[in-house]
């Protein structure tokens, strides 16, 4: 196995990926082991994705012994064809092709996220109806509950979206490991709309 490296700058630090040899190893800044991975021994595999004003964060999560680590990378949804984002792709698909057989691999959060995101859709879908419910009896007028409807309205449509998306008791998306390399392939060709 040829040696990949990838280097890493998001929000707050600057990491180094490393595999070679059937391991993964990931160093911070100065240099210094943060964590190391043998392949074989990887029970599971998630891709998350996120876009937000205008940056792509991709984060690979490698789970041992139910411990995880991940590669993440922040990049800028104009430039799919930036060394960066190239170099972390090519990271994840020979990480990916190279996973036991046993091991799967899924799209989405992890679950501990999926009840985060899950709970944030619930908060969102009970607090329009009770801002509507407050407004009513706090003496706004018919017109201005009118006014409020709207976004009220667009407020539980968020949530429950949010919800569906995010729901923890369904089996997020699996995917094999060249559907992987062909759809990381796929979304750093095409430009996402910002």
């Amino acid at each position: 196995m040829t040696a990949l490296v990838f280097e890493a700058t998001t929000f707050l630090c600057s990491k180094t990926y490393h595999l070679e040899a059937g391991s993964v190893r990931c160093h911070d800044k100065s240099g210094a082991l943060e964590w190391s991975l043998e392949i074989d021994a990887i029970d599971a595999a998630i891709l998350a994705e996120h876009v937000v004003r205008r940056r792509l964060l991709r984060r690979f999560d490698l789970c041992v012994d139910g411990r995880w680590h991940s590669i993440g990378g922040n990049f800028d949804i104009t430039q799919p064809g930036a060394p960066d984002r190239a170099a972390q792709r090519a990271l994840i698909g020979a990480i990916a092709k190279a996973l036991p057989g046993t091991c799967a691999i899924t799209m989405g959060e992890r679950r501990s996220w999926r009840y985060v995101w899950f709970g944030l859709g619930l908060v969102s879908l009970l607090s329009a109806p009770s801002l509507l419910v407050a407004a009513a009896f706090g003496g706004a007028s018919g017109f201005q509950i009118a006014v409020i409807a709207l976004p009220m309205a667009l407020l539980a449509l968020f949530g429950l979206v949010v919800m569906r998306i995010f729901a923890p008791w369904t089996a997020p998306p699996r995917i094999d490991a060249q559907g992987l390399v062909d759809l990381l392939a796929y979304r750093d060709r095409v430009p996402e709309q910002p």
